[in-house]
C-alpha cells in the first residue's frame, strides 16, 4: 500500500511539469504563427517605389518620376493635410508625404514618415 502511495505521489509532481512545458511550447508556437501572418499583412501594406528612398525637404528639386501620377494622394482629406492648390499635387514617396509644385518640380512641403503605423 506504501509503494502505491509514493507512486502516486511521484506520478503526481511529474504530470504538472510535464503539462507546463506543453503549454510553454504551445504559447511559442501560437506566438509564432501570430507573428508570421502579422509579417505577411505588414509586408503586404509596405510602399516600395521603383526608386531607392531619399529624404525630401522643403526647397528641394525633384524629378519628375517621384512625383507621377500613379504616387498622388488624391484624398487628401482622409490624412488630413490641407488642399493642395493650382499645379501642386500631394504625392507620396515611402512613408513620406510632399507636397509638390508639380510645374517647377519643387517640394513645398514635406512631412517624413507620414505613413508610418497606419496599417
Amino acid at each position: 500500500m506504501r509503494i502505491l502511495i509514493v507512486a502516486g505521489l511521484v506520478a503526481a509532481s511529474l504530470v504538472p511539469g510535464v503539462a507546463d512545458a506543453q503549454t510553454r511550447h504551445g504559447h511559442h508556437d501560437s506566438h509564432q504563427r501570430y507573428e508570421q501572418r502579422h509579417h505577411r499583412a505588414e509586408q503586404r501594406h509596405r510602399w516600395h517605389a521603383p526608386f531607392r528612398y531619399n529624404r525630401f525637404r522643403a526647397g528641394a528639386r525633384i524629378a519628375p518620376a517621384y512625383y507621377g501620377q500613379s504616387y498622388w494622394v488624391n484624398d487628401w482629406a482622409r490624412y488630413r493635410v490641407s488642399r493642395p492648390a493650382r499645379y501642386e499635387r500631394w504625392v507620396r514617396h515611402y512613408d513620406d508625404l510632399l507636397l509638390v509644385d508639380t510645374r517647377r518640380g519643387i517640394v513645398i512641403r514635406a512631412y517624413p514618415g507620414h505613413f508610418r503605423g497606419r496599417w
